[in-house]
């Protein structure tokens, strides 16, 4: 359901059209703990919010919504490049917009989607974890707007090589489940990178 209305940019904040990267993380607490989350206490509490998938280490904003609070990336621009929302059920949502290149043709940056996407998980797994929101937990790694994206990774000696085009539009990868907060994020998440390099015709990723 999240997919399809980021599909259709019905985002917390708008978006530039165009291919993006998202990932989900759901917390799954015991049947017998609160499964709402008050965002106003959270963060009065001292509660860190989750950061804007990909962007880190940008000067984030807050704003609160009906679904809970986002934080996103703002520099200025009205269509921010990326954003994270933190769900009042317990569940976290990152989104990237991708770069286009000289053509206007979206593609994936081979060399920092898997560490962006690492770091957005364990990062969204702490917060779920400090909300006592989890574990386990499921996480997910999905694509929109996607058909046409390529893909660019390192070459030998300098530039780039060039992989895809990609025939499908939305791409929704099976779900990861994670035991344990302390579980090895990188190792689970293998599978799911395997994919989306096979996806582009490649037989496995650089890393």
């Amino acid at each position: 359901d999240r997919l399809m209305k980021i599909a259709a940019g019905e985002t917390p904040l708008p978006m530039r059209e165009g291919a993006c990267i998202a990932v989900h993380v759901v917390g799954i607490p015991p049947i017998h703990d609160a499964t709402s989350i008050d965002v106003v206490e959270a963060l009065a509490e001292g509660h860190v919010m989750p950061l804007p998938f990909g962007r880190q280490s940008s000067a984030n904003q807050l704003c609160y919504n009906l679904d809970g609070c986002a934080t996103f990336v703002g520099n200025g621009d009205p269509l921010t490049p990326a954003y994270a929302q933190l769900f009042r059920t317990g569940a976290v949502e990152g989104v990237l917009s991708l770069d286009i290149d000289e053509n206007n043709v979206p593609y994936l940056h081979g060399p920092t989607f898997e560490p962006q996407t690492i770091a957005a998980v364990r990062n969204y797994i702490d917060l779920l974890v400090d909300l006592q929101m989890g574990p386990p937990f499921a996480v997910f790694v999905s694509f929109a707007g996607m058909k046409g994206c390529k893909v660019r990774y390192a070459a030998p000696g300098g530039g780039f090589y060039q992989a895809g085009p990609l025939r499908d539009d939305t791409i929704a990868l099976p779900e990861v489940v994670l035991i344990d907060a302390s579980t090895d994020v990188r190792a689970s998440l293998a599978p799911v990178f395997s994919a989306i390099w096979n996806a582009f015709g490649l037989r496995r990723g650089p890393h």
